[in-house]
């Protein structure tokens, strides 16, 4: 998924996001997106979403994971993944 971008509509605007990853995690029967609109937290570190969505649905909406267990069982996964 290297270098595919899309265009997340919000109320102030259009923002183009970059893809940096995808995964389904069957715990939870669901694929996620992780991706980064390129801006910076106040540490300098570039901010990263996690969202799931349902491949099947052409709009690709973006659902928050709202879920605290949901979000760090899904953080650890994508920090293994990208240490391999």
């Amino acid at each position: 998924m290297k270098n595919e971008t899309f265009t997340l509509e919000t109320e102030n605007g259009s923002i183009i996001c970059e893809i940096l990853d995808s995964l389904y995690v069957k715990e939870y029967q669901k694929n996620y997106l992780i991706y980064t609109d390129n801006s910076k937290d106040l540490n300098g570190e570039l901010n990263i979403f996690i969202s799931s969505y349902d491949p099947e649905n052409p709009n690709y909406e973006l659902n928050d994971v709202t879920n605290k267990d949901e979000l760090e069982k899904i953080t650890t996964i994508i920090e293994d993944l990208w240490n391999e």
